[in-house]
């Protein structure tokens, strides 16, 4: 099958990704060593984030690099070629999302193995490039709108609002009727048309020295880039109300009580 290898961590891109048309298929073997868990998928699309580039660079800290070469990518929409016969929550034809998690690999290729509970079956209302990204950062965006505990009528900051999460935030926390968006950013276009109110240069102001900010705080403060002094600074000078805090993931959270 076709696929793109890998054959260094830390190159020059151009020089350490290659196509190569003679990779092995996954075969029944794979979906047999599963007992049932595990399923061949025909790719359609494969999303690239910040965790691939990452492990392409070998500097990944989360995950252990892989044996080269490999194939890269872990967020995939595709059709379910092959699946054990007791699976109850998949059939052959299914298109589905998916994401190999912890292992990143295997998601530029034809086909790919994936591991059952790491899959769902994708939206029908979108195409397989779409989908293809739902698997990783949206979900992250979700689970930070959750913890956040959103109500209309909110003020938020999103620290790093072009980024997967961050462009996924937005749009969840315009979704939620909050009353004022506001981003830090330099891609302003893109984060208006998610919703964003306001999108603050990071590289020319300090978001949390705005005086208009002070007068009127921020109900929620969600750092999508892990800055937890950005929004710790915002507390102390009156920019976020007075509440509790705590974390997500790799990602620091605020909100008033």
């Amino acid at each position: 099958m076709k696929c793109i290898e890998c054959s260094a961590l830390g190159g020059n891109i151009d020089e350490v990704l290659s196509m190569s048309s003679d990779a092995p298929k996954p075969g029944s073997e794979e979906v047999q060593k599963g007992k049932g868990k595990t399923m061949i998928v025909k790719v359609e699309a494969c999303s690239l984030s910040r965790g691939d580039s990452i492990m392409l660079e070998g500097s990944c800290d989360l995950m252990l690099n892989p044996k080269l070469p490999f194939v890269p990518g872990m967020d995939i929409c595709g059709v379910v070629e092959e699946v054990a016969e007791n699976s109850e929550a998949f059939k052959v034809g299914d298109r589905i999302v998916a994401t190999n998690g912890m292992t990143p690999t295997g998601g530029l290729a034809e086909y790919a193995v994936v591991q059952t509970n790491n899959a769902a079956k994708a939206p029908a209302n979108i195409t397989p490039v779409q989908a293809s990204v739902l698997p990783n950062s949206p979900i992250a965006g979700l689970h930070a709108a959750k913890a956040a505990k959103l109500k209309e009528g909110d003020r938020v900051m999103v620290l790093g609002g072009s980024g997967g999460v961050g462009s996924a935030l937005l749009q969840l926390v315009k979704d939620a009727k909050a009353s004022f968006l506001a981003t830090t950013s330099t891609a302003e276009a893109l984060c208006l048309s998610l919703g964003a109110d306001v999108v603050v240069n990071y590289r020319e102001t300090n978001w949390y020295e705005d005086e208009r900010y002070k007068a009127e705080p921020f109900d929620v403060v969600i750092d999508c880039v892990g800055w937890r002094d950005e929004w710790k600074e915002a507390y102390r000078r009156g920019v976020l109300k007075s509440g509790w805090n705590g974390g997500l993931s790799m990602r620091a959270l605020c909100r008033a009580g």
